[in-house]
């Protein structure tokens, strides 16, 4: 899409696109509910930087990606745990775009309490941070994670990029990003 989007969320409606400044609805984007079951509720969404693709989680464990283009949904995601309502998605941008993946990626924090990379519009975690997060905050190829014991990590994404902290590749293992810098707020 053109700059000229504006994109909202809400529980009933889904994902509207609207026209800006005209505030003309473009298009309303919201999964069809499983036969005979509720309708789905969004809790989040994120844009790839690329702008390319749209990611919405529910409050479960299910996350829907469509390509922007076209508004077309192309792929339903089981995530490894439900999106926390204070974290929520997060795109990454990255220093180098040639390092990138071709659709983008996104960092989300589980309601337990790990934030996870993931590749857009795959739906596949690349990296996972630590275990007791309770907010996070990405920024270009970092990523800011407050955890449960009064801490604040700095995450470095490029380093994972790089190889740096990696398992053989295609053995199929997750890697953790290690730390940047630490620091204990009191």
């Amino acid at each position: 899409h053109s700059g000229n989007t504006l994109v909202t969320l809400s529980k009933s409606e889904g994902v509207s696109l609207y026209h800006f400044p005209t505030l003309d609805i473009r298009a309303r984007l919201l999964p069809e509910p499983p036969e005979g079951g509720p309708p789905v509720s969004l809790r989040s969404f994120a844009i790839t930087p690329n702008r390319m693709h749209l990611v919405a989680a529910t409050a479960g464990r299910s996350a829907y990606v469509w390509h922007l283009p076209s508004e077309t949904m192309i792929e339903e995601i089981s995530l490894p745990a439900p999106v926390s309502a204070a974290g929520g998605l997060q795109p990454l941008l990255p220093y180098s775009c040639t390092k990138a993946p071709e659709g983008g990626e996104l960092a989300m924090l589980g309601d337990d309490g790990v934030i996870r990379v993931l590749q857009v519009p795959l739906g596949r975690v690349t990296a996972t941070v630590g275990s007791a997060c309770y907010n996070f905050a990405a920024h270009l190829d970092r990523v800011v994670a407050a955890t449960t014991d009064g801490s604040l990590h700095l995450l470095d994404l490029a380093h994972l990029r790089s190889g740096g902290g990696a398992s053989a590749p295609g053995s199929g293992v997750k890697r953790r990003l290690p730390p940047f810098g630490q620091w204990t707020v009191r």
